[in-house]
């Protein structure tokens, strides 16, 4: 349907972004296209080689609530908790918080320092593409006409790796983050830093890396 019907039409679950920038940004579309009854874009699940799968049609707040979720990957049900109100996050997917693609979204940080990547799907296959990838300018994404996002891919967290995420903004719920940041960090016999990923949010016209940040802090000792 996407495919068919083109930069008119655009896919909708639950339209906690989509229909406000229909209402109040001018937004004109001609069709949405229902997709939040997808079973295929359902589910959080561990995969065989230890790495985690998403749904985009999860809900924010699975995923805040998720025991999987929190047992492997805590820094990104620690991030989701901070979007919106409770009833956002009970309606709003992590698909549209990405695909959005706001430079504050909270989602993108820490599934940039996960090396996290997104499966993308069309009538003509599926490819996957880096978080660190995947935004082109504020409200851009490298997805085009036909395409759908269909799932989250996070590799499983090595042993000795920490990672955590942190925003700022003049209030904690409702609002759009001043500025935020994902670190995640690799500790040998806990001290020594022996890599580092750095991801910071709402700073840019997309969510950025910091590559100097982490080249700064390889090799360091951290109390």
């Amino acid at each position: 349907a996407l495919d068919e019907l083109g930069p008119a039409a655009r896919p909708m679950a639950g339209g906690t972004d989509l229909l406000l920038a229909m209402r109040d940004k001018g937004l004109a579309l001609e069709a949405l296209v229902d997709i939040s009854a997808l079973p295929e874009l359902q589910g959080i699940e561990v995969l065989r080689d230890g790495s985690l799968s998403i749904g985009a049609g999860v809900t924010l707040r699975q995923i805040e609530m998720s025991p999987v979720v929190k047992r492997g990957w805590p820094i990104l049900a620690e991030a989701v908790a901070g979007i919106g109100s409770m009833q956002v996050r009970n309606r709003g997917t992590i698909g549209g918080n990405l695909c959005n693609a706001s430079p504050a979204a909270d989602s993108a940080p820490s599934l940039i320092v996960l090396n996290a990547s997104a499966e993308i799907a069309s009538t003509s296959g599926s490819r996957l593409v880096p978080f660190d990838s995947f935004f082109a300018g504020p409200g851009k994404t490298v997805l085009v006409r036909g395409e759908l996002l269909k799932r989250i891919i996070v590799p499983p967290m090595k042993r000795g790796m920490s990672a955590a995420f942190v925003a700022w903004g003049p209030r904690n719920a409702m609002d759009i983050d001043v500025a935020s940041a994902a670190v995640s960090l690799g500790l040998s016999d806990g001290l020594t830093c022996t890599e580092a990923r750095v991801a910071l949010g709402a700073v840019a016209a997309i969510p950025i890396r910091a590559p100097l940040a982490e080249t700064f802090l390889v090799g360091k000792l951290g109390d």
